[in-house]
């Protein structure tokens, strides 16, 4: 891909969303105690700057073609603002609550100055290499996290700067996949080979399932060349994906990898999420289970099923976890109502992305049954705001029956 340098102003933004996207400001926060706050501040007074300086040299905000592309989504954050006071307003009010409410208003202004960012020029190419850069970072950290335990909060499971290991699975995913504009079909397979290994340290189940399909889909659609064989190779995805499972629910993998080197990195949680229950009970499916049920146990039960219990309302409920899950929070603290919101939000990415756009919807439509994170971080909000600025419609198909 040829690319244009950047700008002074852009650079800048790039370096934002490094910072974001690598989760160093979480990181930072664990080492040093520097609050993540203090990088949103900082960010959306450069946001302010940019605009300061398009109204000073009489320039617009927006070009037209790029505002009436993201028009939608922009309507979108209006709306999801003016829902979340309102879903304040008859929430308990107690710090959990406010406290829930300015994460959504500072999610939500990230969001617009991404988007508005989004739409410079020359940022498309210097976009894609950063991602690509991202993916070798946050998969070598996963790897070393994986072999020397140092950054995860759960034993046996990698994280990197993610700390999260289902978070690390999702956005190294979604990460590699983004990255894929930038590369020539040669790169993609090592990126996508770098991202895969790193995402299968995590032992997130949630993310092998989602790798899988989103690498049935790149061949099936003929981003990794070889086209010839796309129908096989996918058919084969499918089949080794049967397999796996399998494997997992008779606890043959495990009994495989034990046989390796690997097993000395092995613990009771990730035996256990990969099918030996003898070594310990799969705690994570269990409470996930049991949340999702009482999720919408709450909802069956409430007195107010349109606009639900109000926000923050699944952060003070007797389980001490919240819903691990993007539509049944939204249901519970929002009602139908919420619910709508949040998915009329996936509905306008699917309808304005094309080609891997179109992918990464999936693969967030995919990973809000496992996470209720999703629009809490900077990290993921980027994505939302990459698919709907519509950078990711450029990446090119590779109708070469070759994979170099």
């Amino acid at each position: 891909m040829r690319v244009k340098l950047p700008g002074p102003l852009n650079i800048v933004f790039l370096a934002f969303i490094f910072w974001f996207v690598s989760e160093l400001s979480g990181w930072v926060f664990i080492a040093i105690g520097i609050r993540p706050v203090i990088s949103y501040i900082a960010f959306l007074g450069f946001i302010t700057i940019v605009l300061f300086l398009k109204i000073a040299q009489i320039q617009p905000i927006i070009h037209r073609k790029y505002r009436l592309h993201t028009r939608l989504i922009w309507y979108w954050i209006i709306i999801f603002i003016y829902w979340s006071i309102f879903n304040y307003v008859y929430s308990s009010h107690s710090p959990i609550a406010f406290q829930r409410l300015i994460t959504t208003l500072e999610m939500s202004a990230i969001f617009a100055g991404f988007l508005l960012m989004l739409g410079s020029k020359n940022i498309i190419g210097a976009v894609s290499i950063l991602l690509a850069i991202l993916v070798v970072m946050g998969s070598t950290l996963n790897l070393y996290d994986f072999i020397q335990p140092t950054f995860s909060s759960v034993p046996g499971r990698a994280a990197g700067l993610y700390i999260n290991p289902t978070t690390s699975g999702f956005l190294i995913l979604l990460i590699t996949t983004a990255s894929l504009g930038a590369a020539p079909i040669f790169f993609r397979w090592i990126l996508l080979t770098i991202g895969a290994v790193a995402i299968f340290a995590t032992f997130s189940r949630g993310s092998w399932a989602v790798l899988f399909i989103s690498i049935s889909w790149l061949f099936l659609k003929g981003y990794l060349g070889l086209r010839n064989q796309r129908l096989i190779v996918g058919l084969f995805s499918i089949v080794a994906v049967g397999i796996f499972v399998d494997s997992i629910i008779s606890g043959s993998l495990v009994q495989l990898i034990q046989n390796t080197s690997l097993e000395r990195y092995l613990d009771s949680n990730t035996l256990a999420r990969l099918g030996l229950s003898e070594f310990a009970s799969d705690y994570s499916a269990n409470e996930r289970q049991y949340i999702a049920n009482y999720a919408v146990e709450q909802f069956l039960n409430s007195s107010n099923p349109l606009f639900g219990y109000g926000l923050g309302y699944t952060h003070e409920w007797e389980p001490r976890v919240s819903t691990h899950n993007m539509y049944l929070l939204f249901l519970v603290e929002g009602g139908i109502v919420g619910l709508l919101v949040y998915l009329s939000l996936l509905f306008i990415l699917w309808y304005k992305a094309t080609g891997i756009g179109k992918l990464m919807v999936l693969q967030i439509v995919a990973f809000g049954f496992f996470s209720h994170n999703i629009l809490d971080s900077p990290s993921r909000i980027f994505f939302f705001a990459l698919i709907a600025s519509g950078i990711l419609n450029t990446v090119k198909i590779n109708y070469s029956n070759k994979w170099i």
